[in-house]
Order: C-alpha cells, then structure tokens, then sequence
C-alpha cells in the first residue's frame, strides 16, 4: 500500500524500493503472495523469487533507511560546524556552529559513522527541543552528516 502511495505521488524510486523489499519479505517468511503484491512486482518487474534472498534484504533495508533519514530531514532547517569538544566518557560533546553558538549533542543523537569524529571535524546538523541536566529546555544538535 505505502508502495502505491509513492507511486501517485510521483515518488517512484521510493515506490519501487518499497516493492522489492515486500516481495523479499514475502519470499523470505513464505507468505502468501497477494494480487496486490504481484501486481506492484510484475508492474516494476520484479524477479520473483529471488535467490540470496538475505543479502538482497540487508541491501534494501539499508537504502530504505536512508530514504526514511532523509524524508525526516526534509523539513528541517540544516546546520553546518565543526565539533568543538567530545567529552571523556565518549558518550556526548559541543559543536560550535559557524554562526558562533554552541550547541550540545549525545551519542544518540549522531546519525553518520561516529567512528569518524573528533574535534574540529566539520558536519551538518538540525536542532531539535531537549531537556538539559536542570530540566530547561534547550537546542541540542543532532548531527546527521560529516562533511
């Protein structure tokens, strides 16, 4: 269904992403392949079964969430900065941003390889709304890519 839907609106990488990975997922628990299923597969034609069926799986999963990461940050405003200071626990750090603010981030809040930062590595960010350790709300930096 979510495959149609991008499919009207005019979203057909995405449409034909989201239909390989519903005929893995159907091949790889033998479930029933519906009509609206082979419909979507036959229409991007899709071989049907696939063999390797994990590492077709595994590929899909990946690109699907990339698309999801990047729909996500559509609508947000992107940062760019550079990490200022990643703390000794490893765990969280600031970046300053080139507008000169410093902003927090936590180790959950990096969506790129966090093997690859260190201070003064440059990366794009969104903001989003947290509570600090007093309970007010501020600005933390969610970093999403290193550039």
């Amino acid at each position: 269904m979510l495959a149609r839907c991008y499919y009207k609106i005019q979203e057909i990488e995405k449409s034909k992403l989201l239909a390989e990975l519903i005929g893995l997922i159907v091949q790889k628990y033998d479930l029933r392949l519906t009509d609206e299923v082979s419909k979507i597969l036959n229409y991007y034609q899709i071989p049907y079964p696939k063999s390797e069926i994990e590492d077709y799986l595994r590929e899909k999963q990946t690109q699907l969430i990339k698309i999801c990461k990047q729909d996500q940050l559509r609508h947000e405003k992107v940062f760019q900065g550079k990490i200022h200071r990643i703390h000794s626990n490893q765990k969280s750090g600031h970046l300053n941003s080139y507008n000169n603010e410093r902003y927090f981030f936590g180790i959950r809040d990096i969506q790129c390889n966090k093997s690859h930062l260190a201070e003064g590595t440059a990366v794009e960010f969104f903001l989003k709304q947290s509570q600090n350790q007093q309970g007010t709300l501020e600005d933390h930096a969610v970093i999403t890519k290193i550039i």
